[in-house]
């Protein structure tokens, strides 16, 4: 079973302001692979932990949120933190304005999404903050999140190498700081979620 911790970075929270700009990926083990938006510098050879998908300007991201869609796809359970009000519904934003398909979930037992923002508050636990800087910093794990002020967001937005540098540094961080995360949260996980669009037709043969 592959398990993909993920997260992306945008250039705002709607997609009608804003593109992605990076998505970062890492499963159980291992280090992360990052997706970019912009263009590979020259001179600077293929990497395995970062690939290049720029669009045919600035602000196109067909190219790469296709390839985020697919890597998710790949996996049998993707995490996230606020993916399901936030990373997936942008994502599909701008795939659907880019002419693409959305992002099709996997449901259990096939696969499952699971977003471990809510499974540091409500009934789970009560650490005072669902915010992945806070969680972490209960838990004292090994990798905490970057600072990234507004002014490196406008920046990366606009082209700036280094500005753009420091996000995919930032988002790489978060993956691993959801990963050293999880292993306080998975235990409780009472249940994956089961759409009713895959199981309506067998209703008269459930018996609860």
């Amino acid at each position: 079973m592959k398990v993909t911790f993920y997260d992306t970075e945008s250039t705002d929270l709607s997609a009608s302001w804003g593109r992605i700009l990076c998505a970062s990926f890492a499963g159980l083990k291992g280090d992360t692979i990052t997706f970019r938006g912009d263009t590979r510098p020259h001179g600077v050879a293929d990497s395995s932990s970062q690939l290049y998908f720029p669009g045919n300007d600035t602000v196109d991201d067909s190219k790469l949120v296709v390839a985020i869609r697919d890597e998710l796809e790949a996996a049998d359970i993707i995490v996230d933190w606020n993916g399901i009000l936030h990373d997936i519904p942008l994502l599909n934003a701008r795939l659907q304005l880019a002419g693409e398909r959305p992002y099709e979930g996997k449901m259990w037992p096939k696969g499952a999404h699971l977003d471990l923002m809510y499974y540091a508050t409500g009934q789970a636990l009560k650490i005072g903050s669902k915010k992945l800087d806070n969680v972490a910093k209960f838990f004292k794990v090994a990798h905490q999140k970057t600072p990234l002020d507004g002014t490196t967001w406008q920046r990366a937005a606009a082209g700036d190498r280094d500005a753009m540098n420091q996000v995919v540094e930032h988002c790489e961080a978060d993956v691993l700081v959801m990963r050293d995360v999880s292993p306080f949260l998975f235990p409780h996980v009472k249940k994956l979620q089961l759409s009713l669009n895959h199981w309506w037709k067998f209703l008269e043969q459930i018996e609860l």
